[in-house]
């Protein structure tokens, strides 16, 4: 939101979030959608999430905040 876009709506989920910002985000939709893709799984699944998996979330994460702020 600081960088142009606003801020994700109470009642939207990621990856409706995701969905609206990825014609914002040019080539890094995938990572973006990827990322939705994970924090939807954390927040709503009934299946753990392995530790790379969150490593590789929080790298993912760590990329796009470089690239958009």
């Amino acid at each position: 939101a600081e960088n142009g876009f606003r801020q994700r709506l109470d009642n939207e989920s990621y990856r409706e979030y995701a969905f609206a910002a990825q014609l914002y985000a040019g080539d890094d939709a995938v990572s973006l959608n990827w990322l939705a893709d994970m924090a939807s799984r954390a927040a709503f699944s009934s299946t753990g999430i392995s530790a790379e998996q969150t490593i590789s979330a929080l790298d993912h994460a760590k990329d796009l905040r470089t690239k958009i702020s």
